[in-house]
């Protein structure tokens, strides 16, 4: 007897992997961080709150489709949670809209900051799709 199985895994759904640190950090500055994720101005996703110096992540999914996209660092300041941003006295933005970003695949975002320099960027790469084909055979 001859038994195959062959199946692909498709998805409506896009994974979002974002990772993020700080550079330079100067020392005695070096805050309690986080990053928060919005699509479309709805909260999606938050990464555990880790000292900024060291690298930190959060995954979050959503429906494939076009998305306004905000990704902003979060500090802890006298026991509050506050945007790190200009408009909050700090000494760059830490945010970034990637406005009407298109998902059709998974993506790994990294965020970088440097807090001496006012240094930052932002990598997009989209991950290859996972496709599972097997075939087994049984014979009897």
């Amino acid at each position: 007897m001859l038994f195959v199985i062959s199946f692909a895994y498709t998805q409506d759904i896009v994974n979002l992997n974002f990772k993020y640190q700080f550079f330079d950090s100067r020392e005695g500055f070096v805050k309690l961080s986080k990053l928060v994720i919005k699509a479309n101005g709805k909260k999606i996703g938050e990464s555990p709150a880790k000292l900024e110096n060291i690298e930190n992540k959060v995954s979050v999914q959503l429906p494939k489709g076009n998305y306004e996209i905000d990704a902003t660092v979060y500090s802890m300041y006298n026991g509050v949670w506050e945007e790190r941003t200009e408009a909050n006295d700090y000494t760059m933005d830490c945010k970034y809209i990637i406005d009407s970003l298109l998902l059709e695949s998974d993506n790994n975002i990294t965020l970088t900051f440097n807090a001496v320099t006012g240094y930052k960027n932002l990598d997009i790469r989209p991950l290859a799709k996972f496709i599972l084909d097997l075939d087994y055979k049984f014979l009897q």
